[in-house]
């Protein structure tokens, strides 16, 4: 292992998936800092859904919840 930690979605904290609390616990930020970010891409080039989106579905999710297989 290369000894750093991976970017997971999280369950806690989070508004719509967990993508912008876990991108902000990897790098030390607040929550709402990334989401600032998200909400001005989306509104000045229109690309901060689509890569939100994509990040959704490209991050694990920190806790998988029950019903998940290993």
């Amino acid at each position: 292992m290369n000894g750093r930690k991976p970017v997971l979605r999280k369950s806690t904290d989070r508004a719509i998936a967990g993508v912008c609390a876990g991108i902000a616990e990897f790098l030390g930020w607040q929550p709402v800092q990334i989401r600032a970010m998200f909400v001005a891409c989306t509104l000045i080039w229109g690309a901060g859904l689509w890569v939100y989106l994509v990040l959704w579905i490209a991050m694990p999710p920190a806790d998988p919840g029950p019903g998940a297989r290993a």
